[in-house]
């Protein structure tokens, strides 16, 4: 990350210490996350930076580009910068394939898992129900902190997972948790999603977020992944139905509307096989 937007995401922080909050993040673990879009194309694999930020009560897990993002829009509503000089530092923000966040509530044991689409903010709500997890005796040198092995199986496939007692917190990247030491390592059986740990940090002073729940639709699960798979088919007639102007001529609109069918047929390789 530039030193401008390192710079807007601790003037996010400073900004949000002044309104009510609910959780406060005291560190921040970062993961490289590799992760093959098509199951049928092992070219298809792409990875970006991810961000879990941990605190006494919440954890909360997103992608990089997501977090920067967010962070500036909210600056921007306290800001009195040009739009022009926002459309510059926006440009400098990662790509991100992934737009949710995962909240972790240690204390209620939950789970939100919220996400953006086009105008609408929705939520589904499930129970933090830590995995299953076989401890292995086996150990190593991850990320340079010493790890030991588990084993566990989740919504579909089967994880490899190193964890560090050397950092006594039982968290991990997405909704993997349980283990007694942060997980430094975790992947599938065939590698199609892979996160490893790059840097871990102590945040001095810790970093405040407003988990804002009423901002957001909550749905069931099934009713959640059935508008997320409808937006990625067919992104136009939601923008429409929010109220964004497409104007584009028939022929246009018609290869748009293919081109997204088909990125969507590759698209078929979710972290999640099953709920």
């Amino acid at each position: 990350m530039t030193k401008l937007l390192s710079s807007i995401f601790i003037l996010l922080c400073l900004t949000v210490h002044s309104q009510k909050m609910t959780g406060t993040f005291n560190y921040k673990a970062s993961y490289e996350l590799g992760h093959q879009v098509d199951s049928t194309d092992i070219d298809s694999k792409k990875s970006e930076t991810m961000v879990l930020y941990l605190g006494d009560q919440y954890s909360m897990f997103s992608s990089l580009g997501h977090a920067v993002e967010d962070s500036l829009m909210h600056y921007r509503d306290r800001s009195n910068k040009s739009m022009a000089a926002f459309s510059r530092i926006r440009a400098q923000i990662p790509n991100t394939e992934f737009n949710y966040k995962i909240f972790k509530d240690h204390t209620n044991q939950e789970i939100w898992f919220v996400e953006k689409f086009f105008k609408d903010k929705i939520k589904y709500q499930e129970e933090l129900k830590p995995q299953n997890w076989q401890i292995h005796p086996e150990t190593d040198t991850i990320a340079g902190y010493r790890a030991q092995k588990a084993t566990t199986r989740f919504r579909g496939r089967n994880y490899t997972a190193w964890f560090t007692p050397e950092i006594p917190v039982p968290e991990g990247p997405y909704k993997f948790s349980g283990l007694p030491g942060l997980i430094v390592e975790v992947f599938d059986d065939q590698k199609h999603y892979h996160f490893k740990l790059k840097g871990f940090q102590e945040l001095k002073p810790g970093v405040s977020q407003i988990i804002k729940e009423k901002d957001y639709l909550e749905m069931d699960k099934s009713e959640f992944s059935k508008i997320r798979d409808n937006f990625k088919r067919d992104p136009l007639s939601v923008m429409r139905s929010g109220g964004l102007k497409i104007h584009w001529s028939d022929e246009r609109e018609m290869e748009a509307k293919k081109e997204f069918r088909e990125r969507f047929k590759k698209e078929n390789n979710p972290i999640e096989l099953e709920n």
